[in-house]
């Protein structure tokens, strides 16, 4: 593993220049998936500005607020994960030498500022962003006690808060308006981030356990991890559906066809997801449809508000995510594990 670790990806050779740890820097971060918060975060807005407009300028922050924060969660997780990585991603910044621990931090302070002047930016007083201020310990203290229980029943209960604070944020940000209607797409996001959490589980199933973490997925198994994690996927579209019927648009509810017919499809191959002979790599290709779904529900969430925003929001984040994807994985991952068996 130390050989391999060694090779496996184009920052792990050759002299470490700045530029290369500029860029390793930037790959902490996942970009790719930096705006996987937005639909729902968004729809979160919506849903708190009641009658009132939006400007151009609070999307853009908004956008900002909700992005800086996403990265930000990477960057401790890989902070909080950095041992284990060493075994199952070694090709990651921090385990590969190019981000040190401080740099890392130095990189995490940062988008805590940015996310805290956007919050200031937004606030329709200052009571509300003390109050999202407060909040903020709490959220990467989540974090942060997750990661140590990764193995307990309720992991997926805490790693569930990853989506639903952002949401919270958004909503109180905006003005905190209908609040029925809120605690219905709060229990939506959180649905979302349970399942988020139980598949991103599966992607290390086989390599967790060896460095020492029995997440609830690698206790549960394979089979049962996806079967779980499709179970909650169902029960979210079904709140979705509640959520366009009882406070959103009727053509809102055009953006659950797409979604509910690849979930179908999916659940055709639920009993062929997952193979012990797959490498990481290779395992993740084969889940990918998951991700599509994922996508599609998020979109499904905000388009239950606003049909016609959410399909441009849905083109740009899917070109983002595929060029931005793309050089991660030739720049960042390489070809990790297509020697492992």
């Amino acid at each position: 593993m130390d050989n391999l670790s060694t090779q496996v990806s184009p920052f792990a050779q050759g002299r470490p220049t700045f530029l290369k740890r500029l860029e390793a820097a930037f790959w902490l971060t996942r970009p790719h998936i930096a705006f996987s918060k937005v639909p729902m975060a968004a729809a979160g807005w919506v849903v708190g500005r009641g009658a009132n407009a939006t400007s151009p300028a609070q999307a853009a922050l908004l956008v900002l607020l909700l992005t800086s924060m996403q990265m930000l969660m990477f960057v401790v997780n890989d902070l909080n994960d950095a041992q284990k990585d060493r075994v199952t991603a070694p090709y990651l910044p921090i385990p590969s030498g190019l981000v040190s621990r401080a740099t890392a931090i130095a990189e995490a302070g940062l988008l805590a500022a940015i996310f805290l002047g956007t919050a200031f930016l937004l606030a329709p007083n200052r009571w509300t962003f003390i109050v999202v201020l407060a909040t903020i310990p709490a959220a990467l203290g989540t974090l942060a006690f997750y990661s140590r229980t990764k193995a307990a029943w309720f992991s997926s209960l805490l790693g569930s808060l990853g989506s639903a604070s952002f949401v919270a944020w958004a909503w109180f940000l905006a003005g905190h308006h209908q609040p029925r209607a809120f605690v219905l797409l709060f229990a939506v996001a959180s649905l979302h981030g349970m399942h988020a959490n139980l598949r991103s589980q599966i992607y290390d199933i086989e390599g967790d356990p060896k460095a020492g973490t029995m997440t609830l997925s690698a206790r549960l198994g394979p089979r049962r991890a996806l079967q779980t994690a499709a179970f909650v996927r169902i029960v979210e579209l079904l709140a979705i559906g509640a959520l366009v019927w009882i406070y959103g648009k009727a053509t809102g509810a055009l953006w659950l066809v797409p979604t509910v017919g690849l979930l179908v499809f999916a659940l055709t191959r639920l009993s062929k997801a997952y193979a012990t002979t797959r490498n990481r790599r290779h395992q993740t290709e084969e889940l990918f449809v998951w991700v599509y779904i994922a996508f599609l529900t998020e979109l499904s969430v905000f388009g239950a508000f606003r049909p016609m925003t959410s399909l441009v929001l849905g083109v740009f984040m899917y070109t983002w995510f595929q060029v931005v994807r793309a050089g991660y994985y030739r720049r960042l991952v390489g070809h990790y594990g297509e020697h492992l068996d």
